[in-house]
């Protein structure tokens, strides 16, 4: 654990960041019980802080500063960071747009959204969609409003001209965002590099909190005090709520 006014330099000690006035810390540090302030993967960060900092400039810079907030670190830029509530779809987004990116460097012309998942620990939601990403259309069937927002967001300038497959570079794009060793990106590389018979069409279904569901194995043991409130309550709903997403997708090269 970290208390301080900038946050530790390796990404493993501050997957979970908790910010407070400095004046809170003594507050902390007579109610915790150690589950925060013991945590090697968890960092305190305390006001005013330390502007010289690249990760706090860019935790600023995104208006996640305010005392009060558990931040959860980004699992693909783990000097970026996003506020508790909002960490499970917004994380899942980051994953579905890597993927993107990735059938880019292989040479995709599209990529097709066929199905939404959305699973919490209460209930099933799902959504069949029609339409390619990139167009800016598209039929959805269902009434789940927080889904219909999410695909929005992944209806983005997505369309591909098509081309041959970059897979030098595809390799250090999923190194880059930590994930050379997804299973299902690295065998779709595989499987575009066989130039004797390349792959023209792959349906999928990508777990897009995968690795959120390992953050929430940090924080799921931390006992919030009760004089953070909004912390708490943020946290005990994300906590119990268990929030998934996944998609089913068709590539075509």
């Amino acid at each position: 654990m970290s208390v301080h006014n900038k946050l530790p330099a390796h990404w493993s000690k501050r997957k979970a960041v908790i910010v407070i006035d400095k004046d809170d810390l003594p507050h902390l540090q007579m109610e915790d019980d150690g589950s925060i302030l013991l945590n090697k993967e968890v960092s305190v960060l305390t006001h005013p802080l330390d502007e010289n900092d690249k990760i706090i400039q860019n935790i600023i810079g995104s208006g996640l500063d305010a005392p009060g907030d558990m931040l959860l670190q980004n699992p693909y830029y783990p000097n970026q960071y996003e506020v508790l509530d909002k960490a499970p779809q917004q994380f899942a987004l980051q994953r579905y747009l890597i993927f993107s990116t990735l059938c880019g460097h292989l040479g995709a012309k599209e990529v097709i959204i066929e199905e939404v998942e959305k699973r919490t620990s209460s209930r099933v939601q799902q959504l069949k969609v029609e339409g390619k990403i990139g167009i800016g259309s598209g039929n959805i069937t269902g009434q789940k409003e927080d889904l219909e927002s999410m695909l929005r967001k992944m209806t983005l300038s997505h369309d591909f001209t098509g081309g041959k497959p970059n897979i030098e570079k595809a390799k250090a794009w999923l190194r880059r965002t930590r994930l050379i060793n997804d299973v299902e990106m690295f065998t779709l590389i595989e499987m575009r590099e066989n130039q004797d018979n390349p792959v023209k069409t792959r349906k999928m279904t990508l777990d897009l909190s995968d690795e959120t569901k390992q953050l929430f194995k940090v924080i799921g043991g931390l006992v919030i005090p009760q004089y953070l409130t909004t912390i708490k309550g943020s946290y005990e709903k994300v906590v119990s709520e268990k929030t998934e997403y996944k998609l089913i997708v068709t590539v075509n090269f």
